[in-house]
């Protein structure tokens, strides 16, 4: 291996005037080069001066013991020209060698071209100094406008030959640590756990967040703290801190908690998910902090890495997260403390359990945060006579969150939980029917039964429960019949998942929408229907009797978008949907012609429309042909959502004449809405648009989506406005005669 000569340490004991000429010192340097290359030659080292090989300590033993170790196999010469040599390239030394050399060229150049750029400056202060005194005979000649201008021009001449990257790398410089670093390829640290960590609590952020959390009222503040318990980074459902909220006396009604969701947003404690979702998260730094914040007021208990734990000392609520309600570790800790003993001086484990049991009378919430196998016994139910919130369902917005109760019988002892207000089973597997037990529950407000997949029946006599206000039966598709106790519950403001079937023997048997106008506080229903004609004339006068209804959903289910309209014309009644309807959400719509209820003049307090799915196309561009070229607005509708509509084409000029206070807009898959001018996410909102108001107002529309100035057709006159129309051979959707379009 041939090694130059100025890393030779043999050539570190002859400094160069130890020689006497160059010739002498060149051939002194030529013998210990070649010794070193090659062993063999005349020139050899002598073995005085070689080192001696110092040998490890187990090479020693083995010596001493006379074993022999492993014995390296010499590569033979064929497999020694095949194998990649270790010694760089030259190649690829020469060009960092090379790259070096120009780096240091251009910082030598870079340096007179500051000094020369200084030097321009001063020379462009004098001239701007002198512009403003008026001393230059020269420029008194030409006005001081002009004299600027040309001034600038010259300046910025200058400006430009500056890099405009000069100041990326500011206030940086290079470390040989941090090269190293990146060469090696070493990952970085993990991020050193927050919980209980006296530098993070001394932090000057973590001291700023506590001060903008003390200055929030006692109810903002336990609405915050109950957000303490879910993961890091989790999408938390709006729908479930509302009522969560609620139930607790945090807010009076849905109102005023929602009011305090906007409130703890807009001052940064809580991010929304995404543009018009109903979710929210928290940041991590956030999160972290709440937990300790949590854990002083003692409202929830959290382990060792920040996360909540089933333990409810001190705090009477307990999170399950994947080691059941009372767990191994709760039961040694027991044990170890018990002072009751057995004769042989150990502690009675029968009598451990029994004091761990009773302490459930004191639990006040029990909530499901990751506890995918759901199992109790029978007798906890019975202990937890306190209980106010259980809450064993899915919390996640991810529908494949998998929850199952391992079995359902100790739900025989739901009775016993008198006082729960909260009960939620969501996503949970494995429940077929609920068990009349429920039915004792008579504090109960918010039955959450969405997303059961197996549940197939819900007792009759569900008027028992008298205080119930939110039932929601979503996504229950096994449910053949509502039962006919919907129709008592007097308090119930929303219904979620109301069944109606085509088969007209099991809708008649079980609650019709007709019954439901004994609901005086009922202000929010969602139908799902697998009936394709739904809604009939009927349906529409039952549904228009529901006067304190504000917010209509209707679902249609799988196979009832096949096909055209089955029988167009149907819907010419006079029937209309309930009058005070603000919000009307419509979802997988079967047909293409708009029915009479779905109709402007039917929908004048409409404050939010959505539609998503199906094969729905008129919002009203084309109604000019029922009116008499008269086109109606949705004067009240601030909020409108468009996904996944392949039919319908309009402008957007034209939703705007529609459409005259929207606010917000949604559009997803909408291929023949053009230049609508949403971002990426398909969203568009009135606060963030800063483009200027658009002139098209004053141009009147047609029906192809082009427009025409409105005086230019008013002078040309009735004929030329005729020819027009056939020159443009459009017709309405639907419609055979093309003379009458």
């Amino acid at each position: 291996m041939t090694i130059c000569s100025y890393t030779n340490p043999i050539l570190a004991h002859f400094p160069s005037p130890f020689f006497s000429n160059k010739k002498e010192e060149e051939r002194i340097r030529r013998s210990i080069m070649s010794t070193d290359g090659n062993p063999n030659t005349e020139h050899a080292q002598s073995p005085r001066q070689t080192c001696p090989v110092k040998l490890s300590g187990w090479k020693r033993a083995r010596n001493l013991l006379g074993l022999k170790g492993r014995t390296t196999k010499q590569p033979t010469e064929s497999e020694s020209q095949t194998q990649p040599a270790n010694d760089p390239s030259p190649r690829l030394l020469e060009l960092i060698k090379g790259d070096l050399r120009e780096m240091h060229k251009e910082a030598k150049d870079l340096n007179s071209y500051n000094k020369r750029l200084n030097d321009d400056l001063e020379t462009l202060e004098s001239v701007f100094q002198a512009i403003k005194m008026g001393d230059d005979e020269t420029l008194k000649k030409k006005g001081l406008e002009e004299t600027l201008k040309k001034f600038r021009n010259e300046l910025m001449k200058v400006k430009l030959t500056i890099p405009s990257n000069i100041g990326a790398h500011k206030g940086k410089q290079l470390k040989q640590q941090f090269i190293m670093e990146r060469i090696s390829g070493e990952k970085p640290k993990k991020i050193p756990l927050l919980h209980r960590s006296p530098l993070f609590e001394m932090s000057k952020e973590f001291k700023d967040f506590e001060d903008c959390y003390y200055k929030l009222g006692e109810r903002l503040k336990l609405c915050l703290l109950c957000l303490s318990i879910f993961p890091q980074g989790a999408v938390i459902k709006k729908r479930l801190m509302l009522q969560w909220w609620v139930v607790e006396g945090f807010a009076e009604d849905e109102d005023v908690a929602e009011d305090y969701l906007k409130e703890l947003m807009d001052k940064g404690f809580l991010i929304e998910a995404a543009p018009g979702d109903n979710s929210c998260r928290l940041h991590p730094f956030h999160r972290s902090v709440l937990v300790e914040l949590a854990e002083r007021a003692r409202v929830f208990n959290f382990g060792k890495e920040g996360g909540p734990t089933q333990s409810f000392k001190q705090t009477f609520q307990a999170c399950l997260s994947g080691s059941g309600l009372i767990s191994y570790e709760d039961f040694k800790k027991k044990h170890d403390a018990s002072k009751e003993k057995h004769e042989d001086g150990k502690p009675d484990p029968i009598k451990v359990v029994d004091d761990l049991i009773k302490e459930l009378e004191n639990l006040h919430l029990l909530m499901n945060v990751d506890e995918h196998i759901i199992e109790f016994i029978d007798e906890w139910f019975e202990k937890m006579k306190n209980l106010n919130i259980l809450y064993l369902g899915r919390w996640k917005a991810m529908m494949s969150h998998h929850i199952e109760v391992e079995d359902p019988k100790f739900f025989k002892k739901l009775g016993s939980l008198k006082y729960v207000k909260f009960l939620s089973l969501q996503g949970v597997s494995n429940i077929i029917a609920l068990h009349k037990s429920i039915l004792e529950l008579t504090n109960l407000e918010v039955l959450d039964l969405r997303a059961c997949a197996n549940l197939e029946s819900i007792p009759e006599r569900i008027e028992k429960l008298k205080k119930l206000k939110q039932l929601d039966m979503s996504e229950c598709y096994l449910l053949a019949k509502m039962p006919k106790g919907l129709s008592s519950l007097k308090y119930l403001k929303v219904l979620k998942g109301f069944f109606v079937s085509e088969n007209k023997e099991g809708y008649s048997k079980g609650c019709k929408i007709g019954d439901l106008q004994e609901l005086k506080s009922l202000e929010k229903l969602c139908i799902y229907t697998d009936w394709k004609d739904f809604p009939k004339e009927e349906h529409v006068a039952e549904m228009e009797k529901l006067e304190p209804l504000k917010k209509l959903t209707i679902t249609w289910g799988v196979g009832t978008n096949t096909g055209g309209d089955s029988k167009p014309g149907e819907e010419a009644g006079s029937a209309k949907l309930p009058p005070n309807l603000e919000k009307l959400d419509l979802k997988c719509f079967p047909r293409e012609e708009t029915p009479n209820w779905l109709k402007v003049k039917n929908l004048k307090k409409l404050k939010s429309l959505y539609i998503r799915g199906g094969k729905f196309r008129d919002l009203g561009q084309y109604q000019r042909f029922d009116n008499g070229g008269v086109t109606e607005e949705w004067k009240e509708v601030k909020r409108l959502r468009l996904k996944y509509l392949g039919e319908i084409e309009m402008e957007w000029r034209q939703l705007q004449q529609l459409f005259p206070k929207l606010e917000y807009l949604e559009k997803v898959r909408c291929p023949s809405l053009t230049l609508f001018p949403c971002d990426a996410k398909g969203v568009w909102n009135r606060r963030a648009d800063t483009r200027p108001p658009s002139q098209d107002l004053t141009k009147k529309d047609t029906s192809d989506g082009r427009a025409e100035p409105a005086k230019e057709e008013a002078a040309a006159g009735p004929e030329a406005k005729e020819e027009g129309q056939k020159a443009q051979g459009q017709r309405r959707p639907g419609c055979q005669d093309r003379i009458c379009c």
